[in-house]
């Protein structure tokens, strides 16, 4: 008896998922975000720290300041800031080009802002 149910074709049976619908990819949803310049929602507005160096004659102190914009803001903020902080950069330190310079270079990343990062 087993010999001839494995000679006949074998009868293929619906699927239990036969009925659903095909799978679509969902697309990706951003939360976009409003920039404190601006007021304009992005996906791509996220925290920016700046470090500002103030110098005595024997000291200085060290103050970080975020800004959470969008890059076009961001790189107009540094842009309008770079030029006091140039010369006194070239003055006391170039340390200050150097910071603002990678935070001018993380505007142009496409990473979406992240909580928590």
């Amino acid at each position: 008896m087993n010999e001839e149910e494995d000679n006949q074709p074998k009868q293929h049976r619906a699927s239990p998922y036969s009925g659903l619908p095909a799978w679509q990819p969902r697309p990706e949803v951003y939360e976009e975000y409003e920039c404190e310049s601006c007021r304009k929602p992005s996906r791509f507005t996220r925290l920016y720290i700046l470090n500002y160096l103030f110098f005595g004659i024997f000291f200085f102190v060290r103050q970080s300041k975020g800004f959470f914009f969008c890059p076009p803001c961001m790189r107009k903020k540094i842009l309008f800031g770079i030029v006091p902080a140039l010369v006194i950069a070239t003055v006391l330190s170039p340390l200050i080009l150097i910071v603002w310079t990678m935070a001018f270079i993380k505007t142009f990343s496409k990473v979406p802002f992240q909580e928590g990062t």
